[in-house]
Formats: structure tokens, sequence, C-alpha cells
């Protein structure tokens, strides 16, 4: 949990680090506003820490798209939806088995 609230803080703080957590979308970026981003994105991270491709119209991608969608709602903050979206990236048996 830490290592993913200090890449969002990081990368929210200073636009000119590289991303990862906000690679394809911007911190303020939902599904409404920018789903293809929040796909790439989803995508993007899913290979990052699982070293598994999923493509952006995969229907495996929808679990995460919903765990982001339900964390943006509650925190009424994408960017911790993102650090959410981390921290179960980082919990999931497919990050150990990597």
């Amino acid at each position: 949990r830490f290592v993913c609230h200090q890449m969002m803080v990081r990368e929210t703080g200073d636009p000119s680090v590289e991303a990862i957590l906000f690679k394809h979308v911007a911190p303020t970026d939902t599904l409404e506003s920018n789903l293809e981003g929040v796909n790439q994105n989803l995508s993007s991270l899913i290979l990052r820490f699982h070293a598994r491709h999923v493509p952006t119209d995969s229907p495996r991608l929808e679990l995460w798209r919903w765990l982001f969608q339900t964390s943006s709602y509650v925190a009424n903050d994408p960017a911790l939806a993102w650090r959410n979206v981390c921290v179960a990236l980082f919990s999931h048996p497919d990050f150990f088995t990597y």
C-alpha cells in the first residue's frame, strides 16, 4: 500500500516524473470522461505488474474496470481509485507468480 500511495503522490505532485500509475490517464480521468484511456491504463498496469497482456477490449478487463469505477465513486477521487487498483494488482496472486 505504501508503494502505491507514494507513486500516486509522486506522479500527481510532479508531472515531469515518468508515469507508471497515470501513464495513459490524468489523475482526474474517469470511465465517463476517458474510457479509452482508462482501458489502456488498466491494460498497461496489468502487463507491468502481472506480465500478462490483456487487450483493452477483453472481458478479463471488466473486473479491473469495475474496481476502478467503484473506487472512484466511493472515494470521489479517481487518483485514489488508481491507488486502489495498484494495491489490488500488488495483492493479486498473479503478482506473486510473476
